[in-house]
């Protein structure tokens, strides 16, 4: 019997673990669901106060990422509360990445955006007030300005260079976030590829024999 009883009492402490991973998986997708929601509503909404004061810190610091960051969130949200499985580990990095993704497009932006000429701090500089001062909200903000002019000072100033640098990295980023891997991208770019060449070549088969017939 006091077996039994030890036994029982192992198997309730080992189903607690368990069920705190879950609630804390549970806080951090409400808590993301919230801050997005916010973040949006800040970014859309104009006002005054500390309202007005985070708006244009946040524009400040992303630019149009300041649009683009809560939509990831949301998504992110959403797509964690239909993995059951998921640790809270893996979602801390799936925010990172998240982060990543709005970090490398607001520098991507930059570069479109941006005068090479510019000294590197004085387009940081720049970025940083397109919001405050003139009320831009497309472009990369000072962050993108950091990540877009380190790599046009790596490239001499040359945006064509840079952009290519910049998207391939953002193509690795998001191959890892969705878990693609070449091989599946091969397949679903070869298969429509496929069907399209079967379709054609039927079509000039039906063709070439209109033509036979009519001779």
């Amino acid at each position: 019997m006091a077996t039994n009883k030890k036994n029982s009492t192992a198997k309730r402490n080992q189903k607690k673990p368990m069920g705190n991973g879950k609630s804390n998986k549970q806080l951090i997708m409400i808590l993301m669901f919230a801050a997005s929601l916010l973040w949006l509503c800040i970014a859309l909404i104009d006002a005054g106060g500390l309202w007005g004061m985070l708006r244009t810190l946040l524009f400040g610091l992303f630019g149009f990422g300041t649009f683009v960051f809560p939509l990831l969130l949301l998504a992110l949200s959403v797509v964690l509360a239909l993995e059951r499985n998921e640790k809270s580990q893996k979602v801390f990095n799936k925010l990172i990445y998240a982060f990543a993704i709005t970090f490398l497009l607001s520098a991507i932006i930059h570069i479109f955006n941006c005068n090479p000429e510019s000294g590197y701090f004085e387009a940081v500089g720049i970025a940083y007030e397109d919001f405050s001062i003139d009320g831009k909200m497309t472009g990369g903000g000072a962050l993108g300005a950091l990540l877009g002019g380190l790599f046009l000072l790596i490239t001499g100033g040359n945006k064509l260079a840079s952009l290519i640098i910049l998207f391939i990295i953002l193509f690795v980023v998001i191959m890892v976030v969705t878990g693609l891997t070449i091989a599946n991208i091969y397949r679903g770019i070869s298969k429509p590829v496929k069907k399209i060449g079967e379709f054609t070549g039927e079509r000039i088969s039906e063709y070439s024999d209109q033509v036979e017939s009519y001779h």
